[in-house]
């Protein structure tokens, strides 16, 4: 498990926070409390998400193929919404294009990273 932590979960974690700080970042959310909320909603989302997924790798309960991880983005795109837009207190508009922005980011720089 601490082989999986240090040369798989930590990096991705890290680079997914920094992809979604900096598109946060480009799209005009430089305060201290936008970024602690970007970061806060990582922390809360991206763990879930991977714990999920080795649950379902290694009961082979279905397999991890394009379906279901773009099924586990879109979950993720959603709470994240919800959580920014309570957070920041962002009309839904405007919290549902960041969070878009920001996991549809991640999403196709981990693809260009890891494929």
């Amino acid at each position: 498990m601490t082989c999986y932590l240090l040369h798989s979960y930590l990096p991705a974690f890290c680079s997914t926070v920094s992809i979604e700080l900096g598109v946060a970042m480009l799209l005009g959310y430089w305060s201290p409390r936008a970024l602690l909320a970007v970061l806060l909603v990582n922390v809360v989302t991206h763990p879930a998400l991977h714990v999920f997924m080795l649950v379902v790798y290694y009961f082979q309960l279905m397999p991890l193929e394009l379906p279901l991880v773009l099924t586990l983005e879109v979950a993720v795109f959603l709470i994240e919404w919800w959580l920014l837009a309570y957070a920041l207190r962002l009309r839904p508009a405007r919290a549902a294009c960041l969070s878009f922005s920001m996991n549809a980011a991640s999403y196709l720089l981990g693809l260009l990273l890891v494929g």
